[in-house]
């Protein structure tokens, strides 16, 4: 059976640091905070049976962001995980990109590199 989709209507990230992660989308694409949720107070048991994570583990904020038409981004920002684990590789199962449909990808590509973003473009 084939489920009914209508399309994604977000996409979701764990980031180190909320507030950063927020700024550089506002800053470099122009994104625009649609919800925000603060400190999601649930118990030992929720975080482990319905998120999956350790159970010391909470979430200490979530932003969904909105960035220009289509799919949402939703930031979370955990506590009770050590700071300073490796990035994944693409290669790695984990690891992701996000792709943004712009007019000109060369031009978009030249003014994040600007910004120090790594960028490929295909």
């Amino acid at each position: 059976m084939v489920v009914g989709i209508l399309g994604i209507e977000h996409i979701g990230f764990t980031v180190p640091d909320l507030d950063e992660a927020v700024t550089f989308f506002e800053t470099v694409f122009g994104a625009v905070t649609i919800m925000t949720t603060g400190k999601v107070d649930v118990d030992d048991q929720f975080m482990r049976r319905r998120l999956g994570v350790p159970a010391h583990c909470r979430i200490e904020n979530i932003k969904v962001l909105r960035c220009g038409n289509g799919s949402n981004l939703e930031l979370f920002e955990y506590s009770g995980e050590p700071a300073g684990g490796e990035r994944k590789r693409n290669s790695e199962a984990g690891g992701f990109h996000l792709a943004f449909q712009v007019d000109d990808a060369v031009e978009a590509a030249e003014g994040l590199r600007q910004q120090g973003v790594g960028v490929l473009v295909g």
